[in-house]
């Protein structure tokens, strides 16, 4: 085995997503650890030949296990500041930037699916962007007779007339300030352990420079989070390196030597948390790979008013997915009985579990059943596409904004949430990994009435609690978990910011329903549990959802 530890001394790692200027990058790509070996390597006049030995031997290593904690992302805010970089040459970073874009398409493509044809189209593209960029950058450097100077330009050159310029620094903050990276089948040989030992104690930071790291090689790293997958759905997307990358990175210093547009030569691989897939944890019938909504105009909805929004983002998708509406959809049967499958559940993501948590809805996730088949899954995924599209906005690195139409109360608008979420409480992680004890955020719909919980007559009131108990335990087993080993039953949360159930008034709300009796619970499993947990019979519609503590 071999693992490298990544202490974040200053706590925080300041690292911009290779996709999105205003997104941050966690967890931290092994494509720019290497860089840095590398930047170690020639920080000598001349390289230790060993250490570039081993250097060759660890490129030639599969993407490695990521072991990273959850972190919590700093809005990224545009702040000008005197710049080193800006010179009498015109800037071309947006161009670079394309440039690179386009590259890791290209790898993305190669590693997937994509056919020859799509192959050949993307190196066209990738190869006319890097073309056009190098040619732009020479033009500008050769000086023609005759030709006007851009004086202003040259002389802000000048360190007292240097301008400031914008520029973002987008910032995670992991709960864990350490990273390893994990080869279990890795075993260097004596000279390759001395060289990688020699090059991690010279790296002194990764991605800015406010990024300061310590790094060294272990023998006792912890679980991997994150692991290479081949299924990209619901995955990061991660930079990494194969053989071949040490000259790679040597020829493109060599033409950028630090003073012209540069990009990372990387593969790009999609790695998949790894949390929940300890053998020991048992699952849900529901999956992790959620497609997220989050606000970004409009109401603030508290969470009584979920079921509501779920019904509403429902129905948006049935009228833009593809007729005859499938079962994994609309929840029916052609018969128009309800199934007794799993099928979509639209998920209110509620802010709660923070000492400033007020309940609000933050998000709504997309929830598709944990064995959906590849078909029920792309026409879910055309819907969703087909819904963001109806807005007429262009789609650029972001997804086009979706707007719901919630009564009285006015527009919501959503966007799908596409990288790293900048909320904890859009992130699936927050309210799928494993535990023993989980807690509702929103109340449990009773499958069963119990009877009377608030009876004056202690014997009543004990006998609906041992019913309503039996119900939560009955829900737990109907979407596949182990039965519990404890229930607690109350009116109000265990998880700090959600609403007592008494808010959410009857369910469901239409007249002339059997309504349900709405409890929140504490839970707790023997063995751990993956999420998501949503419970009872308003779990497709976000009640009963539930958070590990």
């Amino acid at each position: 085995m071999l693992a490298l530890r990544i202490d974040l001394l200053t706590g925080r790692y300041v690292a911009t997503a290779y996709n999105d200027r205003n997104e941050g990058e966690w967890p931290i790509h092994p494509a720019r650890v290497f860089s840095a070996l590398v930047a170690a390597l020639h920080d000598a006049d001349s390289p230790d030949p060993l250490e570039r030995e081993a250097l060759l031997w660890l490129e030639r290593l599969p993407a490695p296990d990521i072991a990273a904690s959850n972190c919590g992302m700093r809005t990224a805010a545009r702040v000008f500041v005197p710049v080193n970089d800006v010179g009498s040459m015109p800037d071309f970073s947006d161009d670079a930037r394309a440039c690179e874009e386009a590259k890791a398409e290209l790898a993305a493509a190669k590693s997937g699916a994509a056919d020859g044809r799509a192959i050949r189209s993307l190196q066209a593209t990738a190869k006319k962007l890097e073309d056009r960029l190098l040619e732009d950058y020479r033009a500008a450097r050769t000086f023609n007779a005759g030709e006007k100077i851009d004086v202003a330009r040259a002389l802000a050159v000048l360190p007292e007339r240097r301008g400031r310029q914008p520029r973002t620094f987008p910032c995670v903050v992991p709960d864990d300030p350490v990273c390893h990276f994990v080869w279990r089948d890795a075993a260097p040989p004596a000279a390759v352990r001395g060289g990688l030992e020699r090059l991690a104690r010279r790296v002194t930071r990764i991605g800015h420079s406010s990024s300061l790291v310590a790094l060294r090689w272990v023998n006792d790293p912890p679980r991997p989070t994150w692991t290479p997958s081949d299924n990209t759905r619901g995955a990061r997307v991660l930079r990494v390196v194969s053989e071949g990358q040490l000259e790679r990175l040597e020829e493109e210093f060599g033409r950028h030597r630090e003073t012209s547009p540069r990009t990372l030569p990387c593969g790009l691989v999609p790695y998949r948390s790894a949390s929940n897939a300890g053998r020991e944890a048992a699952c849900g019938n529901l999956g992790e790979d959620w497609l997220v909504f989050g606000r970004i105009q409009g109401p603030a909805f508290p969470s009584h008013r979920g079921p509501e929004l779920a019904k509403t983002l429902r129905d948006a998708l049935m009228s833009a997915a593809a007729d005859p509406i499938k079962v994994v959809l609309s929840g029916h049967e052609p018969s128009g009985r309800r199934t007794d499958r799993p099928h979509v559940a639209c998920v209110p993501l509620p802010f709660v579990g923070h000492r400033y948590a007020d309940g609000s809805i933050l998000g709504i996730a997309v929830v598709l059943p944990r064995e959906t088949s590849e078909d029920d899954r792309q026409y879910i995924e055309d819907a969703v596409v087909k819904l963001e599209d109806r807005a007429g906005a262009a789609r650029g690195s972001q997804p086009p904004p979706v707007r719901l139409v919630m009564g009285a109360a006015g527009e919501l608008t959503l966007q799908r949430v596409v990288g790293l979420p900048g909320l904890r409480t859009l992130d699936p992680d927050a309210w799928c990994r494993a535990s023993r004890t989980w807690a509702t955020a929103t109340p449990i719909a009773l499958d069963r009435h119990p009877g009377d919980l608030r009876s004056r007559s202690a014997a009543k009131a004990a006998e609906a609690l041992r019913r309503a108990v039996e119900s939560v335990e009955s829900a737990c087993t109907h979407i596949g978990l182990p039965a519990p080993t404890e229930v607690r039953i109350d009116g109000s949360s265990a998880v700090g910011g959600a609403e007592h159930a008494a808010k959410y008034g009857p369910y469901p709300a239409r007249a002339g329903r059997f309504r349900r009796e709405l409890v929140h619970a504490v839970i707790r499993f023997e063995r751990p549990v993956a999420g998501p947990v949503v419970l009872g019979a308003g779990r497709f519609q976000g009640l009963g959802l539930c958070r590990p503590l």
